[in-house]
């Protein structure tokens, strides 16, 4: 499928997996500063949770072009509200 909806949909093996990067411009610049996961105490332990923050940044990465910063603690202000 090759359409203007879908401009290069590839051979389908990765599906929904498919995180294409954000071109460089004003919308890439203001999703950056939200290029974080936080994520609650000792929840890394958790292998559902482990799993979670390694597809998010895949999908983050993979649209910004940067991985993203995982972190329990600290500065917060550009978490999304």
């Amino acid at each position: 499928m090759n359409t203007r909806a879908f401009p290069n949909t590839g051979d389908g093996y990765q599906a929904w997996l498919g995180y294409r990067r954000i071109p460089s411009g004003d919308l890439r610049e203001r999703y950056l500063p939200y290029n974080r996961i936080v994520i609650a105490e000792h929840a890394e332990r958790n292998v559902i949770i482990q799993a979670a923050i390694a597809e998010l940044s895949r999908g983050l990465e993979g649209m910004l072009g940067q991985a993203p910063v995982v972190t329990g603690s600290g500065n917060h202000l550009h978490a999304l509200r």
